[in-house]
């Protein structure tokens, strides 16, 4: 009985490399973003997913979301260079403590009359379950660094998912909100200082609660802001039993 011998080539499997995409934003913009989008982040370390901002890049813009499950506050800038991005880039989740550390470092650009030239982010493809760092260069030569958790960022909420969810807009005769929630709009900023236009409110149209018949959920209610088109919130409002209300009072 003879043995026949079989010999193959084994070629190695090459993954293709995803290069770092980089991401850059002027710092009075960047400022900007962070700032009013972090005002609605979750202040509470147990829940990464929501305390924290959310960064992607669509439609040549640098997109911010920050929710804490009551309210949502969306921002973009525009960005200064063709963004060198792919699907397995993704969106980034800076931690609320991080964003804050970022913001403090871009306020004294946003006071320079020199422009030293835009904020770049470098951003390393996703891989599932680890980590990655992502490196903000500044124009002033300094450079952080912070921590991307990618396994918080899956559980992120997806705002374009609940606006799908919702009905249409309507005025409505009383709605109640959290009147901290409202003051927070006095902070958003536009070109690294304080805003000044009005508030525009819109309502959407009230639906039946199946939990409480007779009673109706009003969905979260528009937020926009004259002098800034880029920034819209959505406020969920305080439910307040039709029986507690009547006659308009608590």
């Amino acid at each position: 009985m003879s043995t026949a011998t079989i010999s193959r080539t084994i070629r190695p499997v090459v993954t293709p490399s995803v290069p770092d995409a980089v991401w850059s934003v002027s710092a009075v913009d960047l400022f900007d973003v962070l700032t009013n989008t972090r005002l609605a982040a979750y202040d509470d370390p147990t829940l990464p997913a929501l305390c924290a901002v959310r960064l992607h890049v669509d439609g040549g813009r640098l997109h911010a979301v920050a929710t804490d499950r009551y309210r949502i506050h969306r921002d973009h800038a525009e960005l200064t260079a063709p963004a060198s991005t792919s699907p397995a880039v993704g969106p980034v989740l800076l931690a609320l403590p991080d964003v804050t550390r970022l913001v403090r470092a871009l306020r004294p650009l946003t006071r320079r009359r020199d422009d030293l030239g835009p904020v770049a982010l470098t951003v390393p493809p996703r891989v599932a379950g680890v980590g990655r760092v992502v490196s903000v260069d500044l124009p002033d030569w300094s450079t952080l660094r912070f921590q991307d958790d990618t396994d918080a960022g899956a559980s992120f909420p997806s705002p374009d998912r609940l606006e799908a969810s919702m009905s249409g807009w309507h005025p409505v005769e009383q709605i109640h909100v959290n009147p901290a929630f409202l003051a927070d709009f006095s902070r958003l900023v536009h070109g690294g200082r304080r805003l000044a236009g009005a508030l525009g409110l819109r309502f959407r149209t009230p639906k039946p609660r199946p939990d409480e018949p007779g009673d109706v959920y009003n969905g979260p209610i528009r937020i926009t802001v004259d002098g800034r088109a880029s920034f819209h919130a959505d406020l969920m409002p305080i439910h307040v039993p039709a029986a507690t209300s009547a006659g308009g009072r608590r």
